[in-house]
């Protein structure tokens, strides 16, 4: 049985299905070109931290996660479900568990796993401009992909606010992936500098 109401649990799904593609990715960037999201997480592993809303170390290990996966990836897999619980106020549903936020490692700012403080690509601004790295990015590709995720995660939970209200709508109708990523590539800081991502 799910611990979330049905839409939220698609939710998590959906953000669990981004996460390990931003995780391959990252790892791909590190050389490691073998590694696939399912790698990461199998359907079943999403399913079953969608259905059970894993928030300590101890119960996502009951997701089926192998040692591996936790050890390199479950700090930012807790992560993530615990932002999307705050992003939705989805504590209340959570009654068995200790409230989203109290504990040490609920509260942590968890790094991205793969990315490296000292990014050799990182670009440096002067004066109004903005410089760009060798991808064409403003910021060091770690942060890029961040700042996707975060849209990504933006746009889905305005798409599912809106279909609680009864509103056939879904991500793509607000931004595409395509806007998503011409955003995070370029950081538009002006109205005009937006109206260039592709809108």
């Amino acid at each position: 049985k799910a611990v979330l109401p049905e839409i939220y649990t698609n939710g998590l799904l959906g953000k669990m299905r981004e996460l390990a593609q931003m995780l391959a990715e990252l790892e791909q960037k590190k050389g490691r070109k073998d590694i696939f999201y399912w790698h990461i997480l199998s359907a079943t592993n999403k399913q079953l931290i969608a259905q059970r809303v894993p928030t300590t170390a101890q119960e996502l290990s009951a997701c089926q996660l192998s040692d591996q996966t936790i050890r390199l990836y479950g700090q930012s897999i807790i992560a993530s479900v615990i932002e999307y619980v705050r992003a939705f106020r989805l504590q209340r549903y959570l009654t068995d568990k200790n409230e989203v936020g109290d504990s040490d490692e609920m509260g942590k700012e968890v790094p991205v796993v793969g990315k490296d403080a000292t990014d050799k690509n990182a670009p440096v601004e002067r004066g109004g401009g903005k410089k760009r790295n060798g991808n064409g990015m403003v910021l060091p590709s770690g942060y890029t992909m961040i700042l996707k995720r975060k849209l990504k995660e933006a746009v889905d939970s305005w798409a599912i606010e809106e279909q609680m209200k009864g509103l056939r709508i879904s991500c793509e109708d607000i931004l595409n992936s395509a806007t998503i990523a011409s955003i995070a590539n370029s950081i538009p800081t002006s109205m005009d500098d937006l109206g260039d991502c592709y809108l």
